[in-house]
């Protein structure tokens, strides 16, 4: 009897696949199981030597016998862009891609353990995927375990990947799915956890890829738009297996020409560790062929959410502070949320940070709304947020008010008879920069309303248009006139409405369909103007890769 992990039983044609390995009857063209390797022990794929070509890049003493000496370039992205370019007429049937540590459970980072592999699941399931009866993409095998927000790069993560010592992950009975059940209750083994910011991973890649650190959300896009060359999923949110393992059918990888792989092979190939690498790695799975549907659900909460923590990032990189980087719990710096590995990553530099970074979602339209288990999407609402600063006389006690956010939500509403109390979700950030006022020696600064109007999908177009137009079409006077009209006979005023930003609006499909417009008066007119210049930013990154 033939078991997988847990005790998993496998059907009779993976048993026999199986079987042909163990005898050597299985050819490269059939099956090719590509490793990247600096210095690690692969003797635990011996048992399919035959189907294995390793792709090394240590010194003579450090590499196994047989295996194809590369320049110490490019970590484990240069290494399987490098196989496919030079065996693009010549690719098996089937190919695995991993770097060639150990695949054990996890990843707690770098000389803490862990080789990347999801619990319930095998490097055999890899191999064996074309011989699974039932399969959710039969041209490819990817085992999601991390999730990222592209423009603020909130992490999330899948439950039964262990990242922590100890982590305790229940059992599986059966293959895990590539994704998680986007309905999965919260006590549910198999799940994502809640998005958080890695503190350190925004400075870490724009130090890496020579970019300020406000301008990194809009890169990313930038990257997509050039070199994914998808349309971006939605909500921006992109799915990927941490630490890069994953397998493709030939055709699969045929579904991009040549010069695609080969353009991003050259991206890689002059440092030992290149910025576009910690890039790749969130985009595998757009980037070898051409899938038609994203990886996993996006559900019209999370799309909801998305849009919320992007505008809040929008309104912290314009300058004003005390804005926090979203929903969700707030993660320390290390591997365990998603962030960058730390770790030799199938290319020799034991001292530098392997990436599980990413890439940027860009074009309108979007790869169709994200099938786990084959169910379909629901369509979810529209979405409109943006800001609004108040000056106000003591802002932690508006922010702490309830009778100040029920002034605002009713003020916000009153602009269209359109607009419903219940379609908002409202936020109060202090700005940290407030200071005493001189003539009453109060707490006087700023507070930055973030508000969230969700319009019910069975709304007409023409009340969408309404809602957004009023909105958009709002002014500073006007609003300041209808709060202190609702804040009369309380102990708030409003001294001012500093600025009020170009709302966004997101449709059914988490795509944004408005985009704040440069030229505008408000506070964030000068931060739209500098984002827009960005994808020259990243063409010299990219100019500086190719030269050298």
């Amino acid at each position: 009897t033939v078991a997988a992990a847990g005790g998993r039983p496998l059907a009779a044609a993976e048993v026999e696949q199986l079987a042909r390995l163990e005898r050597g009857e299985v050819s490269k063209d059939e099956l090719e199981v590509v490793l990247a390797q600096f210095d690690e022990d692969v003797t635990w794929s011996k048992q399919f030597e035959k189907v294995r070509t390793v792709y090394c890049k240590g010194g003579a003493d450090q590499c196994v016998e047989g295996s194809l000496p590369l320049p110490n370039v490019g970590r484990e992205g240069h290494t399987f862009l490098h196989h496919i370019v030079t065996n693009y007429d010549k690719l098996s049937a089937w190919t695995v891609f991993s770097q060639a540590g150990e695949p054990t459970e996890g990843y707690r980072g770098h000389a803490h353990g862990g080789g990347h592999m999801l619990t319930g699941a095998t490097f055999n399931d890899y191999l064996l995927h074309p011989q699974r009866s039932t399969t959710e993409d039969p041209g490819a095998f990817f085992l999601i375990t991390s999730k990222v927000h592209l423009p603020t790069m909130q992490h999330s993560m899948r439950t039964t990947y262990k990242i922590v010592e100890g982590q305790q992950v229940a059992g599986l009975k059966a293959l895990p799915p590539m994704c998680p059940a986007h309905n999965a209750p919260k006590l549910s083994g198999d799940r994502w956890g809640p998005y958080g910011q890695v503190q350190w991973l925004r400075s870490f890649v724009s130090q890496k890829c020579g970019l300020e650190e406000a301008s990194l959300g809009d890169a990313m896009l930038s990257f997509w738009d050039n070199f994914v060359q998808l349309p971006r999923p939605p909500a921006d949110v992109a799915h990927f297996a941490q630490g890069a393992r994953f397998a493709a059918s030939r055709a699969r990888i045929h579904q991009r020409p040549k010069a695609f792989y080969e353009k991003l092979l050259a991206l890689v190939s002059k440092e030992s560790d290149p910025c576009m690498n910690y890039l790749y790695e969130w985009v595998w799975y757009y980037i070898i062929g051409m899938p038609e549907s994203t990886a996993c659900t996006v559900v019209p909460e999370e799309m909801k959410q998305m849009a919320t923590m992007q505008v809040r990032m929008l309104t912290a990189v314009s300058g004003v502070s005390g804005v926090s980087g979203g929903s969700g719990d707030s993660s320390k710096g290390d591997s365990s949320n998603g962030g960058t590995d730390s770790g030799k990553g199938g290319d020799g530099k034991d001292d530098s940070s392997k990436g599980d970074e990413g890439n940027g979602g860009s074009s309108k339209g979007g790869i169709s709304g994200g099938v786990s288990g084959g169910s379909p999407e629901e369509e979810g609402p529209t979405v409109i947020t943006g800001t609004v600063t108040l000056k106000v006389a003591d802002p932690p006690a508006f922010c702490a008010s309830s009778v100040a956010k029920d002034a605002f939500v009713k003020s916000m509403a009153g602009l269209s008879e359109s607009l419903k109390v219940e379609w908002f979700d409202v936020t109060c950030e202090v700005d940290s920069s407030r200071r005493l006022s001189e003539a009453g020696r109060r707490l006087e600064g700023a507070v930055i309303m973030g508000y969230t109007i969700s319009i019910p999908a069975g709304e007409s177009t023409d009340t969408v248009d309404a809602v957004y137009s009023s909105v958009q079409s709002a002014t500073s006077a006007t609003l300041k006139d209808a709060l202190n009209t609702r804040l009369a006979g309380t102990n708030y005023e409003v001294l001012e409405v500093e600025s009020i930003s170009v709302p966004v609006q997101y449709g059914s499909d988490g795509q944004a369909v408005t985009f704040p417009e440069q030229g505008t008066t408000d506070g964030h007119a000068k931060t739209r103007a500098a984002l827009a210049s960005i994808p020259a930013v990243l063409a010299a990154v990219i100019a500086a890769a190719l030269l050298g």
